[in-house]
């Protein structure tokens, strides 16, 4: 499949989960990795949309290449770069029917002013959100205050706010992070990215590269 020990290294990653039991952690950090199908725990896990109405992650995904990106709370400034980096590559996603999912962890209520903020609307953009954290500790992202406060992190902060994207608390969990997960139509994981700090990301247009080029796969 051709992955990259970095991608490796980054799906066995889960340091900074919190809320599970010793166990459940070394569980979580093999959860995932390149190269192995959704596990059912994970596709059967419910997340909310919008408009506060339930639905299975799996359903979101179907039966075509997806590529997925967990945000953190919906107020914050780098999360707001990299949606509005994800929507400048959304031209060629459309047109093979990529399917793009973008999960936060507030609330419906926070997920519908983040939609109206970023013009998601008719975008062929599926925003949903996960308050409980389930599926973010089952899938091993990274949970951290060093993550969220360290040096790093208040660099990226600060460069996302300097480049114009607004910052605010309080719309999901402070110190929650995100990720980037692309799977094919069968839901095999060809990319597993855990942030391990604000503002560390999967490069956009490496991910839509090689989502876009599942689609030529034999």
């Amino acid at each position: 499949m051709g992955t990259s020990m970095d991608a490796k290294r980054r799906a066995v990653t889960a340091s900074g989960v919190t809320g599970s039991r010793k166990g459940d952690i070394r569980w979580i950090a093999m959860s995932l990795m390149v190269g192995m199908k959704l596990p059912d725990p994970v596709s059967e896990l419910e997340v909310l949309r919008p408009d506060g109405s339930a639905q299975r992650l799996g359903h979101l995904f179907g039966a075509r290449p997806t590529l997925c990106v967990f945000l953190r709370q919906f107020g914050c400034a780098a999360c707001s770069e990299h949606t509005s980096e994800i929507l400048e590559h959304l031209a060629p996603m459309e047109e093979t029917g990529l399917g793009m999912v973008l999960v936060g962890c507030g609330t419906p209520e926070n997920a519908r002013g983040y939609a109206e903020r970023h013009g998601l609307a008719g975008r062929g953009v599926e925003l949903v959100t996960d308050p409980s954290l389930a599926l973010h500790r089952r899938i091993g992202l990274v949970r951290s205050a060093w993550a969220t406060m360290g040096p790093r992190a208040t660099v990226n902060l600060l460069g996302a706010m300097a480049r114009g994207h607004e910052n605010s608390w309080g719309q999901g969990d402070f110190h929650q992070h995100g990720g980037t997960l692309l799977t094919d139509g069968d839901r095999v994981v060809w990319v597993f990215h855990t942030s391990q700090h604000l503002g560390d990301r999967y490069p956009v247009a490496s991910a839509v590269d090689r989502a876009l080029a599942l689609f030529t796969k034999k």
